[in-house]
């Protein structure tokens, strides 16, 4: 997403652009707020997680690299085990393959962290790819989400819908939104 802020618009108006780019800027600040706000509601829905024994983001980096198990046992001891919003962008960039190698504690674990690095604009890989294809998981990574963090994962995947940046993306978000991510699903599993 494109964000904006005030500032930004005042520079526009002070420089003469025109309405229309104006205008445009005025709706990203707007997804800007909003996504702010979101990020907020997924750092309350995460806030006690931690990683226990799940597979971490570079352990599982290391799983998709093919590396022996003394180099992911090292990789585990590199991962951030504690505190999700801790964990570098840099890392989430680097390893942004990692979701597909999760167990369900680290799935749940770097969910938010990678949520709202897709919010800031710092992730730059489509992380929603993994919240919408449930077929290659069968929902088995999000299995240890609470109602909560669910109602998180949905409020994202709604705010990515109205986002005009994920235009490719809507009918497949749109599906899962329909199929797997309902409200009645959030509000009971």
């Amino acid at each position: 997403m494109k964000r904006t802020t005030e500032v930004d618009i005042a520079e526009m108006r002070s420089r003469g652009f025109d309405s229309a780019t104006i205008a445009k800027a005025e709706l990203d600040l707007i997804l800007t707020n909003r996504a702010d706000e979101l990020c907020r509601q997924i750092e309350h829905a995460f806030a006690d997680v931690t990683l226990g024994d799940g597979i971490g983001l570079w352990e599982a980096q290391g799983l998709d690299d093919r590396d022996d198990e003394r180099k992911c046992l090292a990789y585990r001891a590199r991962d951030e085990k504690w505190n999700w919003k801790t964990v570098p962008v840099a890392d989430l960039n680097a390893c942004n393959s990692s979701p597909s190698f999760l167990d369900a504690a680290g799935f749940r674990f770097y969910l938010p962290a990678f949520m709202c690095a897709e919010l800031r604009d710092e992730h730059g890989y489509g992380f929603e790819f993994t919240l919408v294809q449930i077929d290659v998981h069968g929902g088995e990574k999000f299995s240890l989400l609470s109602p909560p963090q669910r109602a998180a994962v949905r409020s994202y995947l709604e705010f990515l819908v109205s986002d005009p940046e994920y235009g490719f993306e809507r009918d497949q978000i749109t599906r899962a939104l329909k199929e797997y991510w309902t409200e009645e699903s959030c509000a009971s599993r």
